[in-house]
């Protein structure tokens, strides 16, 4: 009930303070030139690329912060804005900042594993007798990492909402997500199945395409210029899927968080009441 309840009320939101649209459209529509970054000289296209990556990686804690301090808003019922988004960003930017560079840390760490254990792995396969067994052995490890990983993800998924909604501290934040995690494991599954899901169609959608409206990039070169409709289609439609899922998912994602730490939120106002109370 806890996945679904929240997911019913963000058309009501989303209707109500459609202001929520503009920083994440604002945020799609700076990531465009990274789509025809192909159609670039392959030297320049890695350069191009390694520099969007730099940008984005203290670009995005940026919007997230403030995104989610909007969406905080809307679902108490406040009118949000613009400068409410600004005023959200500032203030809870470098935390927000901090656990996003350890989160990426982390999940770059687990990449590099892989690709040891994969190359290992190859070696192995190589040189062990019993092939299959190699191959069985490198099954079996990779299905490890793929599950470690994706548990930690699901364990640190709020940390941007307990630094946000909580004011916690970038470390806080990440301990916050796993406490909250650890006290509401199957409905944190299921948000996580529903939002990581909803990401991979909307992915597939997006690689669909680009596939079909942008030419690709022949072998050892830049891909050709591609024509302005296809290029007006493709940006207009990943744009859109871009700002829809990303709406949907701030607002859906504080109202799921608010639902999972209600009844802490009540005993700690209680608490705070029952102290006032008696000191008076």
């Amino acid at each position: 009930m806890a996945v679904i309840a929240p997911l019913r009320r963000v058309p009501e939101v989303l209707r109500e303070q459609p202001v929520l649209f503009i920083p994440i459209a604002l945020f799609a529509l700076l990531q465009i030139p990274q789509m025809y970054i192909e159609v670039l000289d392959p030297m320049l296209s890695l350069i191009f690329s390694l520099l969007f990556m730099g940008v984005f990686l203290f670009l995005t804690p940026l919007f997230y912060a403030g995104t989610l301090g909007m969406a905080d808003d809307a679902t108490q019922n406040r009118q949000t804005s613009l400068s409410r988004f600004w005023s959200h960003s500032k203030k809870n930017y470098i935390s927000v900042l901090i656990a996003y560079l350890i989160v990426f840390a982390i999940s770059a760490g687990f990449g590099i594993v892989v690709v040891i254990v994969f190359f290992i792995g190859f070696f192995a396969v190589g040189t062990m007798v019993d092939g299959l067994l190699a191959l069985g052995l490198i099954a079996v490890t990779s299905l490890v990492f793929v599950v470690a990983f994706l548990g930690l993800l699901l364990a640190l998924q709020f940390y941007a909402h307990a630094i946000v909604i909580e004011h916690e501290g970038a470390i806080g934040g990440l301990t916050r997500s796993v406490q909250v995690v650890r006290s509401n494991i199957t409905a944190a599954i299921g948000y996580g199945i529903l939002v990581f899901g909803s990401g991979a169609v909307i992915g597939g959608i997006y690689s669909v395409l680009m596939q079909f409206m942008l030419p690709t990039a022949a072998t050892g070169g830049a891909a050709s210029t591609p024509d302005l409709v296809p290029v007006l289609l493709g940006t207009s439609g990943t744009v859109f899927l871009t700002v829809l899922f990303g709406a949907v998912f701030a607002v859906y994602s504080v109202g799921f968080y608010k639902e999972l730490t209600a009844e802490e939120t009540q005993q700690r106002n209680d608490s705070t009441d029952a102290l006032s109370a008696s000191s008076d």
